[in-house]
């Protein structure tokens, strides 16, 4: 992509996330008026992954096998690097239509299909397909009800998960800032239920590891908040919640 491209979408898209005061993910349409989503990952630091296995190749590859397994996803338009960047990547792919599950969490709550979600997440499981970011602002539900996945880089495909894993990644679901006004008023622990009665686990003993899942991880958010002199967190309370409400 060449710098006036480059600036080009900057000026005419729709900026929706940023990576400190560089454009992240930008909406625009094409030649022909069609949604288009373009995403870019700056480079990081000397000792990350991304060095030898770029997230935006992870991505393409993502969203390929998704599709390849039937399980909704965007379609890659194309990819590249910026010129006068060479660190810097980006891909184009087609926005998949769907609202995400966050914002109907926020503003309709009782519009969550806890049961069919939860069903959603075992079929996920059932295909081998450990997402890292599983939570609710990377699902979407479509027009016709269906799930959708974005924001696909971090993901592992296995023939199917083991059960080790199904729980940890039910607890890091359970545990995502963002959600945690909605999921800590009650249905986190429905959806674990009904994933257990659906899968043949037992509830009581999967909602335990879950519960202790998410408690290590708001233990580790207070501490580096703590080292960064910020207040600790109370429990269920998350940064994104206080500055939501703000």
């Amino acid at each position: 992509m060449s710098p006036e491209t480059f600036d080009r979408l900057c000026r005419e898209g729709k900026i929706i996330e940023t990576k400190g005061l560089r454009p992240a993910v930008i909406e625009h349409r094409d030649g022909d008026g069609r949604i288009r989503i373009t995403k870019f990952w700056y480079p990081r630091s000397a000792f990350s992954s991304d060095r030898f296995r770029p997230y935006a190749w992870r991505f393409v590859a993502a969203t390929q096998e998704l599709l390849r397994r039937r399980i909704r996803a965007p379609t890659i338009v194309a990819c590249g690097i910026l010129i006068e960047q060479p660190k810097t990547r980006w891909v184009t792919y087609e926005k998949l239509s769907g609202t995400p599950l966050r914002h109907i969490s926020q503003d309709n709550p009782q519009d969550v299909d806890i049961y069919r979600l939860a069903r959603f997440i075992q079929t996920l499981h059932d295909a081998g397909i450990y997402f890292r970011a599983l939570n609710l602002g990377n699902i979407l539900i479509c027009s016709d009800k269906g799930y959708g996945l974005i924001d696909v880089a971090d993901i592992r495909f296995l023939k199917s998960l083991p059960r080790h894993l199904r729980i940890r990644n039910l607890g890091s679901f359970c545990a995502q800032p963002g959600d945690s006004a909605y999921l800590h008023a009650g249905p986190a622990h429905a959806i674990v239920t009904a994933y257990c009665e659906a899968v043949g686990f037992d509830p009581l003993e999967i909602l335990a590891k879950v519960d202790r899942n998410v408690q290590r991880r708001r233990d580790k958010m207070t501490r580096i908040r703590r080292r960064r002199g910020l207040p600790a967190l109370k429990i269920g309370e998350y940064p994104s919640d206080r500055e939501r409400n703000a």
